[in-house]
């Protein structure tokens, strides 16, 4: 598989723009790569000592320049994890972003998955996707993988795989709390007999969740739903709190667990942070929808919102019958017109700059079959009918945090 060197701890010089790695001894090295294809995975484990400041995995070509197609760089102290390539002896552009928080701690394991597409790197951390690095070098060519830096009991493997990420135990799909009516519920729990005032079930939620108590949950959460469960007459709770600095985050109602391949995204909506003091609680808000392998038409609105930095939110995500209804703090907030049928949806998928406290899934229809005019849109007029929304056009939907600066 590989060789195993003793390392000895080394000075190490390096700022964003220079990184010295050919003369540290690496502390694991392999050159039996075998083919490298679409679906070829690299799984890299180890231990972090607890004197550790950083990290590298190096993916090497061979040829006379020492050409670098993916430097992955785990900075402890900072907080991030650096990618970059070194192409004919230049290093290329930086990148350190991205949309879950750094999980690799001194004294603990680590996973890292590195999984090749024909565009692009995967990288997976302790089970979660991490980030997608587009290559700069053709990924045929490279020859050797190396791991430097304050770590041990390192192992790299590669098979090619059907599914990615891998999930580890801690971090399994967990089940959506479904309720069988907000009717039932409201009456047999708190003696709320009528919805007399806007947010009376929003604070219903709140005696909920003191009879069933749970940890703040952070991003990315992985919820499934039981199947067919996501169909017109019910909605999505989410309740939690946005991070202090935030600069995007984004929810999917999509079928299947795992990144790739590419799982069909009934509704994606995200939202993204404008930086400016004067703008602080004005968002972008994006909708689309992925199947047939590609994204749906954007929906793009610039809009004052009440998702501002270090508050709490609760948001409702209604099927009605042509459309999802999205509701912010008990008010409108937009529609998305459906592209397929709900009822695919067995998978919530939440990433991002917030903290969740609250996921369910309930019923919006009364016992005797009337719909609850709380969670109804009174200014859109729908039909009656069940449509589905045609494309006109594809491409992907992109979300640069620096437009908003």
């Amino acid at each position: 598989m590989g060789n195993t060197y003793t390392s000895t701890k080394r000075s190490i010089l390096e700022n964003e723009f220079d990184y010295v790695i050919d003369d540290l001894e690496p502390v694991y090295r392999t050159q039996e790569l075998g083919i490298l294809k679409e679906g070829v995975c690299f799984r890299v484990t180890g231990q972090i000592l607890l004197t550790c400041e950083r990290f590298f995995i190096n993916f090497l070509v061979d040829n006379a320049a020492v050409d670098v197609a993916l430097h992955l760089n785990a900075r402890l102290p900072q907080n991030y994890i650096v990618r970059n390539s070194r192409v004919n002896k230049r290093w290329q552009v930086e990148q350190n972003t991205s949309a879950i928080p750094f999980t690799l701690r001194r004294g603990t394991r680590f996973l890292m998955q590195f999984l090749i597409t024909e565009t692009a790197f995967l990288i997976a951390v302790n089970g979660f996707h991490f980030t997608t690095y587009v290559h700069c070098i053709p990924y045929h060519l490279i020859s050797s993988v190396v791991v430097i830096g304050e770590v041990t009991d390192v192992l790299v493997t590669h098979k090619e795989v059907a599914t990615y990420p891998d999930r580890i135990d801690t971090i399994r799909p967990v089940q959506v709390t479904v309720r069988s009516s907000l009717a039932s519920t409201r009456s047999s729990r708190s003696g709320y007999a009528q919805l007399t005032r806007r947010d009376s079930g929003w604070r219903f939620s709140l005696v909920l969740r003191a009879l069933h108590w749970q940890a703040e949950i952070t991003a990315p959460y992985v919820g499934s739903l039981p199947r067919n469960m996501m169909k017109p007459g019910r909605l999505l709770k989410i309740e939690g709190r946005v991070k202090l600095l935030p600069m995007s985050f984004y929810i999917n109602l999509q079928k299947g667990v795992y990144f790739w391949p590419h799982p069909i995204i009934a509704f994606h909506l995200a939202s993204c942070f404008f930086k400016k003091r004067e703008n602080i609680s004005k968002a972008q808000i994006v909708r689309c929808a992925w199947y047939d392998g590609e994204w749906s038409p954007e929906e793009c609105s610039d809009i004052d919102t009440e998702f501002l930095p270090g508050k709490t939110f609760r948001l409702a995500i209604v099927c009605m019958e042509n459309a999802y209804e999205v509701y912010l703090n008990g008010k409108f907030l937009l529609e998305f017109r459906y592209h397929m049928r709900p009822e695919v949806v067995d998978t919530v998928y939440i990433c991002g700059d917030v903290k969740l406290s609250w996921v369910s899934l309930h019923s919006n229809v009364e016992d005797d079959g009337t719909t609850l005019q709380y969670f109804t849109n009174q200014l859109v007029k729908s039909r009656s009918t069940y449509t589905i929304q045609p494309r006109r056009n594809t491409y992907r939907p992109t979300f640069d945090p620096s437009a908003f600066q």
